[in-house]
């Protein structure tokens, strides 16, 4: 259930376990082997990085330094992205 946690020390709730976020990187099996984070051309075809563990896979994975790989083509049930606002003093 949703908002059953207490919120992370940003204030936030319910960000790990929900599902795998895209990224914009190009995901490379080892992270020394990782370029830093940059948009890559969204036709090249290369795995993008995904983060934060899915529903699919054990608790332990919930969480943001989890990451994997997936091709840009592929369309998953726990693979998705997350809206971000910028903080408005409405929003607070």
């Amino acid at each position: 259930p949703v908002g059953k946690l207490r919120p992370n020390p940003r204030g936030l709730c319910d960000m790990s376990g929900n599902v795998w976020e895209w990224t914009g990187s190009e995901f490379k099996s080892s992270l020394s082997a990782a370029t830093a984070p940059s948009i890559i051309d969204p036709t090249s075809g290369a795995n993008r990085a995904n983060r934060g563990g899915g529903f699919w896979v054990s608790p332990d994975r919930a969480r943001c330094a989890s990451r994997c790989g997936d091709r840009p083509v592929n369309q998953w049930n726990f693979l998705g992205f997350r809206v971000a606002l910028p903080a408005t003093p409405q929003l607070r």
